[in-house]
């Protein structure tokens, strides 16, 4: 196998455990009555505490029409405290509620309960080299976007 195959056959691997994953993590969050979607919403909002939708479509990834219905929906169950921003009229400032914090912290304490559950089935060094693979392969795909953005804008 030539090095060129080799790192092909490798990368539609790696590309295939990605989506492998999210579809799991789709299937635990209906189990739990919630989408992927919603479920990423309250990971950003559980780790920010306080932001705006942009913010929230920056670290999920989604579009504004999909967190704007998160949180329309959400809102509707009282787990969200949306207030208008004093610096940005257009923007609402968006918080969990105490019941949303309650909401928030059962959701993602069951989840990281079995992300972790999963993670103990690996031994300790390979925990810390799965990391820092990603880690390594996070800044070398980075370098490669930022060298092909250079390239492209000439």
């Amino acid at each position: 196998m030539t090095d060129d195959q080799f790192y092909n056959d490798y990368n539609d691997a790696i590309v295939s455990m990605f989506y492998k994953t999210n579809a799991l993590l789709a299937l635990w969050a209906r189990k739990h009555r919630i989408s992927l979607n919603a479920l990423m919403f309250y990971e950003v909002l559980n780790s920010r505490k306080v932001c705006n939708s942009q913010q929230i479509c920056e670290e999920t990834l989604l579009p504004k029409q999909s967190i704007s219905s998160i949180i329309k929906e959400q809102d509707k169950l009282g787990y969200l405290c949306i207030a208008s921003n004093p610096q940005d009229k257009r923007s609402k400032i968006i918080s969990l509620s105490e019941a949303g914090l309650n909401y928030s912290k059962n959701l993602l304490s069951g989840l990281k309960d079995i992300e972790v559950k999963a993670l103990k089935k690996l031994n300790r060094e390979d925990v810390i080299q799965l990391l820092q693979s990603e880690e390594i392969f996070y800044m070398a795909l980075q370098a490669e976007i930022q060298t092909e953005n250079t390239t492209h804008a000439r």
